[in-house]
């Protein structure tokens, strides 16, 4: 400190003692000596600790936001919702100083503000909920600037920050509009250098957050006009090399990048630089063996190892623009395999090996990559839909090869003599072993787990086996077992093809998995625990192998719904007609005396052929139906296609009848369901629907009365029903209930009944609940966890942490209280990745979700979590 800056400290030091002495605090006389004191110690005091909070919140932001470099950089990363709790000490502290500056030292006369840093701190407060992404209170700051206070300079800066807060919200009209206001008001005045670097500024992230390259280089270049940081300015130069690499400009976005490398950018910019300088690569105008060898020299550099999916991915662009499809797939691979922080990257790349696969109608390695691709791309990635359908179809189809194959196999082991067969496991158990001894070396020399090896190299069959991707044969081919089969069920449950799916009638599902099933398998939880699932042990396969004359029917019945379901995925779904016919046909031949899947697979073929032209052989199943089934609905559409119509509208009578009865049933209504199951045969004659209708009557009136009545009317229903899921589910039920002795079975019903009382009320003030294991978890080392944070990252909010005993074994721990559901989500994120609170407590001892004032007793009343947390995933996540 230099000899004039003491003695202006000591000026305004003495000045200041004077001012204090002269007027004391108060902000009620409009005096020069209070105005004076107070503008000081505003300025000085609360509003330049603030400034300095929200400046050490914006560096602490730079560091831990990322960027995704596989898209057009914007210029400002504001971070995810994930950052904010990076910041959230920092912004809080920005706000509390500026509401210390509106409190204790404005100074309104006559409507007019004496105080000059209580509009800055509004500001402050703006752009500090803007940062926490509160843009709602963010706004409703900024608006009240605009209002409230006539400089020109503040009323601009609010309004660029309102801009900004419309864009992050998406709000591109309301954004246009004020943009557009703004320039026709400055049109007259002399605006500021500040002002227009702003608003270009502001236009560039307008344009690039709506994808709109074309008029957001415009506004980039006038950015670069003004004055910046150098490290800001070799982003907008990146921004500008992006925009024209989009647009195929490669030449001009070459010469964008060698200015970003001229300014010696942070590392992570300048490698993402010189990748896309690879990728720039133009195979018309020159060759690509120095490019190569230069990615090839950066794989091999260890400070690029985090980067090396990009690398590969520059690489497959590479090989793909020179032709080499076969490199460019083998790339794409590595780059998934790779891992790394991008996930847009990797989804891309999954993405792109996918397509590949398809194309080469490899429809199960395929299914694989799209399945990865939908886990990491964005939810607003465009045309995510329609990967998402081809995803669910392969998945389908995954799903009922790996049944076609595993149903083979347990028949096949199954017919074998009884010394042939123990051989056979005994043989399996022996190279299962060695497969484990091997992963465990292989294991040792990896330095980490590749994700899409595990996917594909290391599966649960259906017999409950860990099997590796080597081997010939169905058991130990995992490729063949269950690629995407377990992801598939954890994500979306069970899916199957509906009966009569060419017609427009669709028949409801009928969903007893969570009602009736779960009831009746509480009586056979005994025999359950003597199931073992040890792949070095001969009775896990025993076990699962269709040795009785019921489990050879059951393993039947999988195997022709699943043949028929493949039939229809490969016509339906990829238009492979080859392999519809295979499967469809296969069927037939196979099974030639069950007639309702017989019919079915003669009218898919039908239907099929006479779609694609083949006259002939349309013309084949045709006759077949109409000489083996004249009188069957197929034949009846066939020889009059308005029939279809008529049938359709018939069904959808009786699926309404269906659908009214079935809601009858969970609700308890047994009666209505009787009545209604008698209504329906004169209605329908459907033998499908009336066999679901006559399961659900047996079970209601069971309801009704007693586990016997149930388990005699199943008998009989399993004696006059013909095959499929509901026979086998009642003979389920029945060997259930007679291996153990019957329980209450309201329990499913009461679950019924609070699932219903949730009520979704966005509006509602919730709370955030943590329900521990206390055997597991230490309840108060974690509950003084939760306070600190909430001190550290929310202190603004007032929130109290208790906790009350749920049962003997739990304990809830409570935060409270957020105002909506907006707010409570927000805080759910931000702790939920909190390595303080939860980085040593395994995540299956404790659960975490948000709730509603309204569920809460409802909740605590029941002590159903399974119950609430479907409610909570369906409802907030």
């Amino acid at each position: 400190m230099n000899r004039n800056t003491l003695q202006i400290s000591w000026w305004l030091g003495s000045l200041l003692i004077i001012l204090i002495s002269l007027s004391g605090c108060s902000t009620k006389k409009n005096t020069f000596t209070r105005r004076t004191y107070h503008n000081l110690t505003a300025h000085y005091n609360a509003y330049f600790n603030g400034k300095e909070a929200l400046k050490e919140g914006q560096t602490e932001l730079s560091k831990v936001a990322q960027d995704n470099y596989s898209k057009v950089l914007v210029p400002v990363n504001y971070g995810t919702k994930e950052n904010t709790t990076a910041v959230g000490p920092q912004m809080d502290r920005a706000i509390q100083k500026g509401s210390l500056v509106i409190d204790r030292h404005s100074m309104v006369f006559k409507g007019v503000e004496k105080n000059n840093w209580v509009d800055d701190a509004y500001m402050l407060i703006g752009k500090a909920n803007f940062y926490k992404k509160d843009y709602k209170a963010a706004m409703k700051t900024f608006e009240y600037v605009i209002k409230r206070y006539k400089e020109p300079d503040i009323k601009a800066d609010a309004t660029i920050w309102t801009i900004k807060s419309l864009i992050q919200t998406k709000e591109f009209e309301r954004a246009e509009s004020m943009l557009d206001d703004l320039i026709n008001k400055n049109k007259k005045a002399t605006p500021s250098g500040k002002f227009k670097r702003d608003l270009a500024m502001t236009y560039a992230e307008f344009y690039i957050y709506q994808d709109n390259y074309t008029q957001a280089e415009e506004y980039v270049i006038q950015t670069l006009e003004y004055r910046y940081p150098k490290s800001q300015k070799a982003r907008l130069w990146f921004i500008l090399a992006q925009i024209n690499q989009k647009r195929n400009n490669l030449p001009q976005a070459t010469r964008y990048y060698h200015k970003v490398l001229k300014m010696n950018p942070y590392y992570e910019l300048a490698f993402n630089t010189r990748i896309n300088l690879a990728k720039c690569y133009d195979a018309n105008s020159g060759n690509s063996k120095e490019i190569v060898k230069s990615l090839n020299k950066m794989l091999k550099d260890p400070k690029n190892l985090e980067y090396q999916d990009q690398i590969y991915f520059a690489l497959a662009e590479i090989a793909e623009k020179d032709g080499d499809t076969l490199a460019a797939k083998g790339f794409l691979k590595q780059c998934v395999a790779a891992g790394g922080k991008n996930k847009y990257q990797r989804g891309i790349a999954s993405l792109k090996v996918a397509n590949i696969y398809y194309s080469e109608n490899d429809y199960m390695v395929a299914q694989a990559y799209y399945d990865t691709a939908v886990i990491n791309l964005p939810a607003d990635y465009p045309d995510l839909a329609s990967v998402k359908r081809r995803v669910t179809v392969l998945t389908d189809l995954v799903k009922n090869t790996n049944i076609v194959d595993n149903e083979d196999s347990l028949q096949r082991i199954a017919g074998m003599t009884e010394t042939d067969r123990l051989k056979f496991i005994d043989e399996l158990i022996r190279k299962i072993k060695e497969e484990e001894e091997k992963k465990k070396r292989e294991m040792t020399q990896m330095s980490g787990a590749n994700p899409l090896m595990n996917r594909l190299g290391n599966r649960t069959d259906a017999m409950g086996n860990t099997q590796t991707a080597s081997g010939a044969w169905y058991f130990y081919n995992t490729s063949q077992v269950s690629m995407g089969f377990s992801d598939f069920e954890r994500k979306w449950g069970k899916r199957k093809l509906e009966d009569n799916w060419r017609l427009t009638y669709k028949e409801p599902v009928l969903e007893f998995t969570s009602d009736v099933v779960e009831t009746i398998d509480s009586l056979a939880v005994d025999s359950l625990q003597n199931i073992t699932n040890d792949p070095k042990d001969r009775k896990t396969y025993l076990q699962r192998l269709p040795l009785t004359e019921l489990q050879m029917e059951r393993s039947n019945n999988r195997l022709k719904e699943a043949l028929f379901n493949l039939g229809n995925i490969y016509y339906q779904g990829l238009n492979d007609y080859a392999k519809s016919e295979e499967s469809l046909e296969s069927l037939l031949k196979r099974y030639p005396t069950d007639t309702s899947y017989y019919l079915r697979s003669c009218y898919s073929l039908y239907e099929m052929y006479k779609d694609i032209g083949e006259t002939a052989k349309a013309n084949h199943y045709k006759d077949l139906i109409l000489n083996r089934f004249p009188d069957s609905d197929f034949a009846h559409i066939i020889k009059d296609p308005a029939f279809a119509k008529e049938l359709a509208s018939r069904r959808n009578q009786a699926s309404d009848l269906y659908k009214t009865t079935y809601g009858a049933y969970q609700r308890g209504q047994y009666t209505t369901v009787l009545d209604n199951c008698a209504k329906a045969k004169s209605i329908t004659s459907d033998k499908s629907l009336l066999s679901k209708f006559e399961f659900l009557r047996v079970v209601a009136k069971g309801k009704s009365q007693n586990n016997d009545s149930l388990v005699a009317g199943l008998k009989r229903y399993v004696a006059k029903a013909p095959t499929g899921d509901l026979k086998t589910l009642a003979q389920r039920i029945i060997e259930s209930a007679e291996n153990k002795e019957p329980q209450s079975t309201t329990s499913s019903g009461n679950t019924q009944a609070v699932s219903r009382s949730y009520s979704k009320k966005d509006d509602a003030i919730h709370l955030f609940v943590m329900v521990a294991d206390m055997k597991k978890i230490n309840t108060t080392a974690t509950k003084l966890k939760i306070s600190d944070y909430n001190q550290k990252y929310m202190s603004l909010d007032k929130l109290s942490t208790t906790s009350i005993y749920l049962d003997d074994s739990h304990q809830l721990i409570t935060v409270s209280n957020f105002p909506d559901k907006e707010h409570a989500m927000n805080y759910f994120t931000g702790i939920n990745s909190s390595d303080y609170v939860f980085g040593t407590l395994q995540r299956s001892d404790f659960q975490i979700f948000v709730i509603s004032v309204d569920n809460y007793p409802i909740l605590y009343k029941a002590k159903d979590l399974k119950t609430y947390m479907e409610f909570f995933k369906e409802n907030y996540l």
